[in-house]
């Protein structure tokens, strides 16, 4: 099968007339709402992906020494990515996965802005440093949360409070917390108002301080 270059393909692109005006049209193609929305669109016609040219993918995978792979549902299976020569934006629909080392604790980051979507149902980030502003990129979706040896920071470098990170992500069942993230004697209190705070199946934290209301967790529990 080939796959033309960028230049390859603009070489055959011609100007579309379309039933709608074009504020119209444009709108639609910069606002697309639903992954296979937008996969049929870009099949049918290149105007809507050199207007917003993003790459529907179902898994993003990053391993230390082997970098970054992908698997689309055209494609099937995994094919690596040179991020740094990526011009289009991503849209993830069902896994995210960054196994790295300490080294590469930035990886992640570095990634972010070529995010448009990330509606990854899984989320396993290992060792990485996650700013808090950007959880809302990836977070809206997920149901299993792996956050093994992270550590999630504000972006003054201030630890986040283990309430506002199980807030970040509304329809998760089961969270693996970070480490680090700030415990207090409030905590219990605050988790008990998150309305998905009741529907996580389980709930991992690290390094519990003695002032944690353990009494107010064991009768929530027990409810």
């Amino acid at each position: 099968m080939f796959f033309p270059n960028r230049v390859q393909f603009l070489l055959t692109y011609h100007r579309q007339l379309f039933a709608l005006p074009d504020p119209i049209m444009e709108y639609i193609a910069k606002n697309p709402q639903f992954a296979e929305h937008y996969q049929k669109m870009i099949n049918s016609c290149k105007y809507f992906f050199i207007k917003n040219s993003i790459l529907v993918i179902s898994d993003l995978f990053y391993n230390s020494g082997n970098g970054w792979e992908m698997k689309s549902s055209i494609s099937g299976g995994l094919k690596k990515i040179d991020m740094n020569k990526l011009s289009s934006k991503l849209w993830i629909t069902d896994y995210l996965r960054v196994n790295a080392t300490t080294s590469d604790k930035n990886v992640l980051l570095s990634i972010i802005p070529k995010i448009d979507k990330c509606q990854a149902e899984r989320l396993d980030i290992f060792k990485q440093e996650i700013v808090y502003e950007e959880l809302d990129i990836l977070g809206k979706f997920a149901k299993d949360v792996y956050l093994y040896g992270s550590v999630v920071k504000y972006q003054n470098g201030k630890n986040v409070e283990l309430e506002k990170i199980v807030k970040a992500f509304p329809e998760a069942t089961d969270i693996f917390c970070p480490l680090d993230s700030i415990i207090s004697a409030k905590t219990v209190k605050e988790l008990l108002k998150l309305p998905n705070f009741s529907k996580l199946n389980s709930l991992n934290i690290i390094n519990i301080p003695e002032d944690f209301d353990i009494e107010s967790f064991f009768v929530f529990i027990k409810v």
